[in-house]
């Protein structure tokens, strides 16, 4: 049935056993009581599917995900994945459906044991999609005069159409799935160990290609970056995503739009910093990257503030930053957010030691604070922290939002 609500064009498709054909559809309305049933959002009212006869339900016009659930009656399986029919290439001894192979997937996370094989199966399509057909050509004496790469047409589809597949998805699981597979690709491609980009169910795909040099870079680079995007552009507040796009934005050098995300990310978790942030989304790795950030940005105050944020607080990178001179920050107005009496007393004996009288009691003031004495109980120590912490981060989204 179709209900057009506020432009958007809603479609409950019902999931047929696999034997039921197009031309018996109408004729199996017992078997629906079944299976489950999807809600598919296919966007604006102009992009839904003419109406056509009940016989030719499954024509290139409509958008169907068909999954014998028979077996599993009492799962729900709640994806919004819309069917691209018109593929080209399309392997027809296998009959891959992308969209079929999505709604497998996701419906067995978030077991990486069991979700493993469909996975697999969707992640050699997605590849053959990205990869490249190369051609060699050779000169009038043998040699190999020039490489082309061209599209290749192995895939169920061209990368364009699987853009434009993309962004017809709604579905937070499905969208968060494809960005884990296209985050482990781009991590592949790129062989870049330490600077890693980071999702949710990484574990479920290869950790390797078996032909590294056909799939294209540039490709996988553009359709993370895309998808990424887009997913966000439907939910803003998302967490995993925005670690995500903060990472992209870190690998590629973009320090202060990583460092703007960085804190989205810990924003939309914590009620703005009125919480502490889970220590899962500000690992260490993360308070590592905003350091820097930081750093990149010559905001060497900010990297002591955060130094204190990790784990075992990182003296040594925290001295270093604070002997920098040429710091863009505010400096002293940061001294407040510093909870660590060690921090503190080697910024005394720096200003001493250049003579910056005024900066040099401003640092004395915060040491003087009655909570910060050590020999307070580690309550009262640790609720000093989390006030800081709450202060400092609350105080850098108004830098960098």
């Amino acid at each position: 049935s179709n209900d057009n609500v506020g432009g958007i064009t809603s479609v409950f498709v019902y999931l047929l056993p696999a034997s039921s054909s197009p031309m018996a559809m109408s004729h199996e309305r017992s078997s629906v009581c079944t299976v489950s049933s999807l809600f598919i959002v296919l966007g604006p009212d102009k992009q839904r599917p003419k109406r056509c006869h009940q016989h030719q339900r499954c024509s290139e016009e409509g958008y169907r995900v068909s999954r014998n659930l028979s077996e599993n009656k009492n799962k729900s399986l709640l994806h919004c994945v819309p069917k691209q029919t018109q593929t080209i290439g399309f392997d027809k001894q296998h009959r891959t459906n992308l969209g079929q192979l999505l709604a497998s997937t996701c419906k067995e996370l978030p077991g990486p044991k069991e979700s493993r094989r469909t996975a697999k199966e969707l992640w050699d399509v997605v590849v053959q999609i990205c990869s490249v057909s190369v051609q060699h050509k050779r000169s009038s004496d043998g040699r190999l005069g020039l490489i082309k790469h061209r599209e290749s047409t192995l895939g169920i589809m061209q990368r364009n159409k699987f853009i434009t597949f993309i962004k017809k998805l709604r579905e937070p699981l499905v969208l968060t799935t494809l960005i884990s597979l296209f985050v482990r690709l781009h991590s592949i491609v790129r062989d870049d160990i330490v600077n890693e980009v980071t999702a949710e169910h990484l574990s479920i795909w290869p950790s390797s290609l078996p032909n590294l040099q056909a799939v294209d870079v540039e490709a996988v680079a553009v359709t993370v970056r895309e998808l990424v995007s887009f997913a966000l552009s439907l939910n803003p507040h998302n967490q995993s995503w925005l670690g995500t796009q903060a990472d992209i934005y870190f690998v590629t050098n973009q320090y202060c739009a990583a460092l703007n995300f960085y804190l989205q990310a810990g924003a939309v978790c914590s009620d703005f910093f009125t919480k502490p942030v889970p220590p899962d989304v500000y690992t260490d790795q993360v308070l590592k990257r905003m350091i820097k950030c930081c750093s990149m940005l010559n905001c060497h105050t900010q990297v002591a503030v955060l130094c204190q944020f990790l784990r075992e607080v990182d003296y040594m990178t925290a001295f270093k930053a604070l002997q920098e001179q040429n710091s863009h920050d505010a400096m002293d107005s940061f001294y407040d957010y510093i909870w660590d009496v060690t921090i503190l007393e080697y910024l005394t004996h720096i200003h001493h030691k250049r003579g910056e009288t005024e900066k040099r009691q401003v640092a004395m003031k915060a040491i003087g604070q009655t909570e910060l004495n050590s020999s307070n109980p580690e309550e009262v120590l640790q609720l000093a922290a989390q006030k800081r912490k709450k202060r400092f981060l609350q105080a850098m989204s108004k830098l960098y939002f």
